[in-house]
């Protein structure tokens, strides 16, 4: 029958209708539907489309895999040799890149293909789709973004790479607990992962997630994040985020997690870009956050964000290990600074804007919903709004560098307490980066936790 290893189909479009003919028919299949692509180089002449008509469900998921152990790839680009072009073609070296001046088309060579000019602005659409997973594959030479999935439920992209793409990796737009999983994202001309969903005027989370992934030189036409986190309740978990010339994570709405990760080489580690009191509840924590320029930030919580916590996390050998750039209730605790030419610095934003201050109170401020979430928003308006009250820095160990720094009076605002400075407080080795300390070092400094450092970054 058609569709069976006997008589495979040509391409994923036609298994993509035949399920939703069997579908339409009433035929039922039994623990849902598996399309396996054979190995091989798939040229795209148009994006792949997967809607609501292609949705799976509970009983029956539907999944376009790669055939175990062969090499799958997806191309949305056409040899240079064949394309009409509008302008001189770059000279590329290989794993050279370039957004063409005359076109806007991606130009790319890779170590086994000759340049390539994208056609696609994408590879893989999927919208208001619910239990697809889409894996297995190599996602290359999309203009745009390679793989989106817009509004949809319960579904994952998965061991897979995407590589020399003009725009973003992977985009989760809407939805409900999607995400993004073992997956390789480099050499794209963003960033690697946008996670963007929750309702944020009911604070209702949507549990969009990446997690285990490696995002590493991206940003190679426009500065982007690894990975960029909005709206409510979603997630960015074991990755390791390396390699260029962007901030690891950018994290811009509520209840968001970016917890375990390790990153490495680049502009700044994670940001919270704030100029909103509302946007709360943040957690980062459990990170290794390292080696980056004297000007890099390991966390910025920057113009007046607001209500985040920094916990346990190993910042090592940056610029700055935390800027809290004014802003109200937060906390940092438990982590460990070592060798950063300032462990903390704390602003207190007063003079810093020529715009008002009201733009802050976004309309969630003053929300029922949200003055029960956060009750320390309550009085923001009515108590000194640009004074960095209620920030706590407590319980971290500083090893090298100048420890916390107050600009202009923001230290009268600041609860600091047990935040020890010691170039050698104990360390079972510090030369070779073994920053657990010693029984004896344990018992002196009381109420320091080690960050789990074995645990941070992409799980193997």
């Amino acid at each position: 029958a058609p569709g069976t290893i006997e008589q495979p189909l040509a391409s994923m479009e036609g298994a993509r209708n035949l399920i939703q003919a069997r579908r339409a028919a009433g035929i039922i299949n039994e623990g849902g539907y598996q399309v396996l692509l054979r190995g091989g180089v798939y040229r795209l002449i148009r994006p792949f489309v997967l809607t609501t008509l292609d949705s799976g469900t509970v009983a029956e998921p539907i999944s376009y895999l790669a055939t175990p152990g062969e090499e799958v790839v997806i191309l949305g680009s056409i040899p240079l040799a064949n394309a009409y072009l509008y302008g001189p073609a770059p000279d590329l070296l290989p794993g050279g890149m370039q957004i063409g001046a005359f076109d806007g088309r991606l130009y790319y060579r890779n170590a086994l293909l000759p340049t390539e000019v994208s056609m696609l602005d994408q590879l893989i659409q999927v919208n208001n789709a619910a239990f697809i997973t889409i894996g297995g594959m190599i996602f290359t030479g999309a203009r745009g973004t390679a793989v989106s999935m817009i509004n949809c439920e319960n579904s994952l992209i998965t061991n897979s790479v995407v590589q020399y793409n003009g725009g973003a990796g992977i985009a989760i737009n809407g939805g409900l607990n999607v995400g993004v999983l073992n997956c390789d994202i480099h050499d794209i001309g963003a960033g690697g992962i946008n996670l963007v969903g929750g309702d944020r005027a009911t604070l209702f989370a949507a549990g969009l997630y990446a997690e285990n992934n490696t995002i590493h030189n991206c940003s190679r036409a426009f500065t982007a994040p690894g990975v960029y986190l909005d709206g409510v309740g979603n997630r960015a978990v074991h990755n390791l985020i390396a390699d260029f010339p962007g901030p690891g994570a950018v994290v811009n709405g509520n209840d968001m997690l970016v917890d375990m990760n390790e990153m490495r080489n680049l502009q700044h580690g994670v940001i919270l870009p704030g100029r909103d009191w509302s946007l709360r509840g943040t957690r980062v924590q459990n990170n290794f956050i390292h080696d980056m320029p004297l000007q890099a930030v390991g966390v910025f919580l920057q113009d007046d964000a607001s209500g985040a916590s920094v916990t346990g996390n190993l910042i090592a050998r940056i610029g700055f290990g935390v800027f809290l750039d004014g802003g109200r209730d937060n906390t940092i605790a438990n982590n460990y600074f070592i060798d950063n030419p300032i462990a903390v610095r704390i602003g207190d934003d007063i003079d810093n804007y020529s715009e008002p201050w009201e733009q802050f109170t976004a309309p969630p401020i003053v929300n029922e919903i949200y003055r029960n979430h956060y009750p320390q928003i309550g009085n923001i308006v009515d108590n000194d709004p640009l004074l960095p009250l209620g920030n706590v820095i407590k319980n971290n160990l500083i090893s090298g560098g100048q420890g916390i720094q107050y600009l202009n009076n923001s230290g009268q605002y600041v609860n600091a307490t047990n935040n020890p400075n010691e170039l050698n407080p104990g360390f079972i080795d510090r030369p070779n980066g073994d920053y657990r300390l010693t029984p004896e070092a344990h018992e002196r400094l009381k109420g320091i936790r080690e960050p789990g450092r074995d645990n941070m970054g992409r799980m193997r």
